[in-house]
């Protein structure tokens, strides 16, 4: 696992209670990361500060190329879904 990525994620739980206990309105940067391990989905503000991440194991991507096409788009939906809750 990426040794940043806890603190990257510890950033944006901290963010989120800055901006109206994680109510944030504004423009915001959605990034997907597709790795071979964990995908994650991270959302910036428009200053490209942390609001909120997720990250999930899925073994959805092998040696660089999308292997499972479907269970991709399934697993960003689900963290799409679990984030704008938030």
């Amino acid at each position: 696992m990426n040794p940043h990525l806890d603190s990257l994620l510890a950033q944006t739980e901290s963010a989120m209670h800055v901006h109206a206990n994680g109510h944030y309105r504004g423009p915001v940067h959605v990034g997907v990361d597709l790795g071979t391990a964990y995908t994650v989905l991270i959302v910036l503000d428009e200053d490209y500060q942390p609001v909120v991440g997720e990250y999930k194991f899925a073994q959805i991507v092998r040696d660089g190329l999308v292997v499972d096409f479907v269970g991709a788009v399934a697993l960003v939906q689900q963290m799409k879904e679990r984030i704008e809750s938030h």
